[in-house]
């Protein structure tokens, strides 16, 4: 009989525990995950405050402390929508560019066909500071007053910009180098949205603002100023040397880098809507040219597969480019025909130059060259005809390399050399057509087959 008793009793135990389980279980699949906020709706009137009714239009970002609006959302919960007929309550939230609440506002019930959802009011304080609004969905009681908890926290968010300034900047004319002072100019505005139809209207405001630069690298160098606007919202003021000091730039960017002048810190007091400001009001480019410190001498030679065959003739250009800050003199450029070459023709591109071919080897009198202006250098071309010899000519010109050697003097610089890539020579056959080498106009991508089988010799 003991045997039996204790069985009952586990066996109650083990129902109870059981139950506990399934109870908890049951609890636990009734859970709802977090809110998810859609379907932002903002709507600015065209009547500020206090009328704050009439029309309006949707996709306005910026306000000012007079103006007004609504914004609607919609709320679902594991996929499906709180209805605005429902007994929920929604809440948003206000707050400001620090994240400091501004206010709370219990959302209406919008009922409107095509457009129903959590409706909300965009009312702007005399406290609210100048910047970006965000708005945020913070509160969802899916059933009120009933048993469900309320559920806090980010559910989504929108925004508006409230009394924003905007600035265009940009530096003087000419050409501009990094370690020398720099004079600026811009424009102050305030930026409005009044209309569906027009883009933001930039009014001009005399406020003040200061001026930064980001270098490629992105390192922030002051802010410098302040600099303030006249009435027509215009500035001016000067970038000192430390702003740009020890920027470089080389022949592989054509001597010239670009950093970004940033407006920031704008302020203006406007006497019915209080005060402006802006971070970042605006940016503007401010190219700098780094001199070089002599010619610059390139012997191209460029093909689709980058060699000849014996006897085939082919064409290579030879370029001198002026990037420093001086003319040059007596340029000349001399190139000797490599083995397995004859020259047969020359084309100076400009008229001032002129160009022989003497004993195999070219001489190139360049003359003068102008110095580099706007950033940009003075070019001078010459285009070059040669030809591969024969099998005849040189029984040993298959798989010679014919690339040149330029040497460019000048007065008061130094000697300088440029040599091409390719061509190469290959055999007649055309089973070596498929051979690559040198520069090519179009770019080579390589690929390997996985379906066909290396073959044995081969270790890729």
């Amino acid at each position: 009989m003991r045997r039996s008793r204790l069985g009952v009793v586990l066996g109650l135990a083990l129902a109870a525990s059981l139950t506990i389980f399934l109870t908890a279980s049951s609890a636990t699949g009734t859970s709802q995950s977090a809110p998810v906020a859609a379907g932002w709706t903002l709507i600015k009137f065209l009547q500020p405050q206090p009328a704050c009714t009439g029309a309006g239009f949707a996709g306005a970002e910026n306000y000012n402390r007079l103006e007004c609006g609504f914004g609607y959302l919609k709320v679902s919960i594991d996929g499906k929508d709180i209805a605005p007929t429902t007994p929920a309550i929604v809440k948003v939230t206000f707050f400001d560019k620090n994240g400091q609440l501004l206010t709370t506002q219990t959302t209406t019930a919008r009922t409107t066909a095509g457009s129903e959802g959590w409706e909300f009011d965009i009312q702007p304080a005399a406290t609210w500071p100048a910047g970006p609004v965000t708005i945020r969905l913070t509160d969802v009681d899916p059933d009120g007053a009933g048993p469900q908890p309320n559920k806090h926290g980010n559910f989504g968010e929108n925004g508006i910009i409230l009394n924003a300034l905007g600035a265009s900047v940009a530096p003087g004319p000419g050409d501009h180098a990094p370690g020398n002072p720099i004079p600026v100019n811009g424009n102050l505005y305030e930026i409005e949205h009044v209309s569906l139809l027009v883009s933001p209207q930039e009014i001009p405001v005399p406020g003040t603002v200061k001026l930064q630069v980001r270098t490629p690298s992105g390192q922030v160098r002051g802010p410098y100023g302040p600099f303030t606007a006249d009435a027509q919202g215009n500035f001016t003021g000067t970038l000192p040397a430390a702003a740009t000091a020890g920027l470089t730039a080389t022949a592989e960017t054509a001597f010239k880098t670009t950093v970004s002048i940033e407006a920031v810190d704008a302020q203006y007091n406007d006497p019915a809507t209080g005060n402006w400001a802006s971070k970042v009001a605006g940016t503007g480019a401010l190219p700098l040219f780094v001199p070089a410190t002599s010619l610059l001498l390139e012997n191209n030679f460029t093909s689709d597969v980058g060699w000849v065959k014996p006897g085939d003739a082919y064409p290579f250009r030879v370029l001198v480019r002026n990037y420093t800050s001086s003319p040059a003199a007596s340029v000349k450029v001399t190139i000797p025909a490599p083995d397995g070459t004859a020259f047969t023709r020359v084309s100076p591109q400009d008229p001032s130059s002129t160009a022989n071919i003497t004993g195999g080897t070219i001489t190139w009198n360049v003359g003068s060259m102008p110095q580099a202006s706007g950033g940009n250098p003075s070019v001078r071309t010459l285009v070059v005809e040669a030809k591969a010899k024969t099998l005849g000519q040189d029984p040993k010109i298959v798989w010679k390399n014919l690339s040149s050697t330029a040497t460019l003097t000048y007065a008061g610089g130094p000697t300088l050399t440029s040599t091409s890539h390719g061509p190469k020579v290959i055999p007649p056959k055309a089973t070596y057509d498929t051979a690559r080498y040198g520069n090519r106009t179009l770019a080579v991508v390589t690929a390997d087959y996985f379906d066909r089988k290396h073959a044995a010799s081969h270790t890729v």
